[in-house]
């Protein structure tokens, strides 16, 4: 993306040829939204006769140095089927240049959600709208979980069994470990600890693959609403809630994952899975395989920095939390 003035004018014109009113769009109030370190977000207003939208641009950042390799239109494909054909609750996926011609990268538009993120509610920065944030979280995963697989679109693809899905996941530490600067065995051990730990299987689900406050937005009527669906697949649903408990071990404090005995107990009963299967093991094995998600596109940064390939400062900024990951990994393994 280039400078303000010219994102808002590729907009209107994007946005003139497919909104239903006629009339000449505007935008403006166009203000960039950190945090995220993969996509280039940004909200602003369209207005058209008389009418204003407030919405939010998902684009790939024109700078390839992203810790996340993920695709728009596998992205857009699901955010399609999940705004017409399910009750999954989410922004609407509204428009999508497809190939980049129009707004300079690929780009999704949405509806903004009128509210705050739930990290920000839990934290105290913004008013309280969610009486029991545990149990929102484990009432939105579940609703997720619950999506009719058949419904999904060809780019989601679907493994072909559990134990299809699980050994891809363990495949994905070798591979990683072949990839990096040096040879890493606790890798190695990670994927002989992870064979060797197979909790029971349950019923594959659509996974966020990202749950976390963050990522979860509070509507002006307390409902929780899930955005930023890059990493989403199918796969074991008690993934999603590994990832979750993973991220507050890595960036505390813990918030949704204080009593993860209460979290396992309420997920179980809105879900339908067998509490018998959301066993403290069952959810720490699922902690590092999701683990293992947030740190590949970091080790393939520090990997091109050191062949001078890579200029970004991200890699050296996030580098410490290869250390923790790698302690956060290890204890796992050590527990029980």
């Amino acid at each position: 993306m280039k400078n303000a003035d010219e994102v808002c004018q590729r907009l209107e014109r994007f946005l003139a040829r497919r909104m239903s009113q006629p009339g000449t769009v505007k935008v403006d109030n166009y203000q960039v939204i950190a945090g995220g370190y993969s996509r280039h977000m940004a909200r602003f207003t369209a207005h058209c006769d008389g009418l204003s939208r407030n919405l939010i641009m998902r684009a790939d950042p024109v700078d390839a140095n992203v810790t996340i390799d993920s695709d728009r239109t596998r992205e857009w494909a699901l955010l399609q089927v999940l705004t017409e054909g399910t009750g999954v609750p989410m922004p609407r996926a509204l428009y999508f240049d497809e190939d980049g011609s129009e707004l300079g990268s690929k780009t999704i538009i949405l509806e903004a959600v009128q509210g705050h993120s739930l990290l920000a509610e839990i934290r105290g920065e913004a008013s309280p709208l969610v009486a029991d944030p545990v149990d929102a979280f484990a009432e939105l995963a579940a609703r997720i979980h619950q999506t009719d697989l058949a419904q999904l679109p060809k780019e989601i693809e679907q493994p072909a069994s559990w134990e299809d899905y699980i050994d891809g996941r363990i495949e994905e530490w070798r591979k990683s470990e072949a990839q990096q600067v040096e040879r890493n065995p606790l890798f190695r051990y990670m994927a002989g600890w992870l064979e060797d730990n197979r909790p029971e299987p349950a019923p594959l689900r659509l996974l966020h693959g990202e749950l976390q406050p963050s990522n979860i937005m509070v509507d002006a009527r307390g409902q929780l609403l899930a955005v930023d669906w890059e990493m989403a697949r199918v796969g074991d649903p008690r993934e999603d809630l590994g990832w979750c408990t993973w991220v507050e071990s890595m960036q505390p404090p813990r918030t949704i994952t204080t009593d993860p005995s209460r979290l396992r107990q309420l997920y179980a009963a809105k879900s339908g899975l067998d509490e018998s299967l959301v066993s403290p093991g069952a959810i720490a094995y699922f902690t590092v395989v999701a683990g293992l998600q947030g740190m590949q596109g970091l080790y393939t940064q520090v990997r091109e920095l050191s062949e001078g390939r890579n200029e970004s400062l991200l890699p050296a900024y996030l580098l410490g939390a290869l250390s923790t990951a790698h302690e956060q990994w290890w204890g796992v393994t050590r527990q029980g």
